[in-house]
């Protein structure tokens, strides 16, 4: 019936709808190709519904091989209050202050550096507004644009930490364009996911989102960006 086209759903369509002709009215050889379309509508979606759930059972089969060696991920008991509540000295080097702020709040330093590497790609002047990422030259543009777009509680700094966490305890946005300060409260907002949702991969990705899609993915950069960092 259908000769020598390829076998898709457009092809099909036509033909059978020429084919329904044949012996039924126009009316119903049209209801029976729409039919037809809202089956390949319905096989896509299940296409894609396939394609996440063998994603997600791939990745918790690679679970057991992804050996941390000495960076395993260490939690030494949460803090009673997630506010940034110890002296920072803002002058200290990057390294200093990812050292201080993991052992402050309990975290793995070396996950709060791939966090950083991942949300930022190290940049202490980053911002994310609704998706859009944006990396000023300087300080006073970052701080230009925080003014602008403070109402879409944009992700700042070098942890890209969400306008909603300065919010909550208090901090003027622009505090997030000190790395130091950035890193402590990235920090805390690890810890707090970590003591919602576990000392795992999915606890520690769900500082970015706790969507089992979006975590996975997110754990998955961050995993590649700890090997690249203790390499």
């Amino acid at each position: 019936m259908f000769g020598n086209q390829a076998f898709n759903f457009n092809s099909l369509y036509k033909e059978v709808f020429k084919w329904a002709r044949k012996g039924k009215s126009q009316n119903q050889a049209s209801n029976f190709a729409v039919n037809l379309l809202c089956l390949q509508s319905k096989m896509a979606n299940i296409r894609h519904l396939l394609k996440k759930v063998l994603f997600v059972l791939a990745f918790i089969v690679m679970l057991p091989y992804l050996s941390f060696a000495d960076t395993k991920i260490i939690v030494m008991g949460g803090k009673s209050s997630y506010k940034v509540n110890t002296y920072i000295n803002i002058n200290s080097n990057i390294n200093e202050c990812f050292q201080k702020a993991a052992e402050y709040y309990g975290v793995n330093k070396y996950i709060l550096e791939a966090i950083a590497e991942t949300e930022s790609g190290m940049s202490p002047y980053a911002l994310d507004v609704r998706g859009k990422p944006y990396f000023p030259k300087n300080i006073k543009e970052a701080e230009d644009l925080i003014s602008r777009y403070e109402q879409d509680n944009p992700d700042i700094g070098i942890m890209q930490v969400n306008a909603f966490w300065f919010k909550k305890f208090g901090y003027p946005l622009y505090y997030g364009l000190m790395p130091c300060f950035d890193i402590y409260l990235g920090a805390s907002v690890l810890r707090r996911k970590i003591d919602e949702y576990g000392n795992s991969w999915y606890g520690i990705a769900s500082y970015h989102s706790a969507d089992p899609s979006s975590n996975i993915q997110y754990a998955w950069l961050v995993y590649k960006n700890l090997k690249t960092l203790t390499q």
